[in-house]
């Protein structure tokens, strides 16, 4: 049996809807190291239940507030 530790940053977030792949298979595994405040935010909107499609409306829109 393995460990599964992940790496998750914004830049491949925003990769993955800009080739319109789901994200929430990133946030499949044993462990994870976030890079940033985003990809944690993500992480726990999705362990509170929140769809696919509002988690990445809510990645926009917290990315529109502090780009600019």
């Amino acid at each position: 049996m393995g460990f599964n530790k992940r790496t998750i940053e914004k830049e491949i977030l925003f990769r993955y809807i800009e080739k319109n792949k789901p994200i929430k298979p990133l946030y499949k595994a044993d462990a994870f190291i976030f890079l940033d405040d985003l990809s944690s935010k993500v992480h726990d909107w999705f362990y509170s239940g929140m769809s696919e499609e509002d988690v990445i409306k809510k990645i926009k829109e917290y990315e529109e507030k502090y780009t600019n």
